[in-house]
């Protein structure tokens, strides 16, 4: 299945060991290719908007339930 399918997501968690898996989900958006007829993503995002202060989040990459990509950062100010 190519990458640009109409169910590829991505989603940041911020670890949050209250949350039953450990993680809480902060967002959850359809990702689209920049480019047409090729398999160019970008997504931006203002921290200051979409995070929750310090902490450490996991963005993936999903389409469906595969995880596609997967990394993490910690914001510590």
């Amino acid at each position: 299945m190519p990458a640009n399918s109409v169910d590829l997501r991505v989603q940041i968690f911020k670890v949050d060991e209250t949350a039953s898996t450990g993680e809480r989900l902060i967002l959850d958006e359809a990702v689209t290719p920049l480019v047409q007829q090729a398999q160019v993503f970008q997504r931006r995002i203002r921290p200051s908007e979409v995070l929750e202060g310090v902490g450490v989040y996991v963005v993936r990459y999903v389409r469906g339930t595969e995880i596609l990509s997967q990394g993490s950062v910690e914001i510590t100010t």
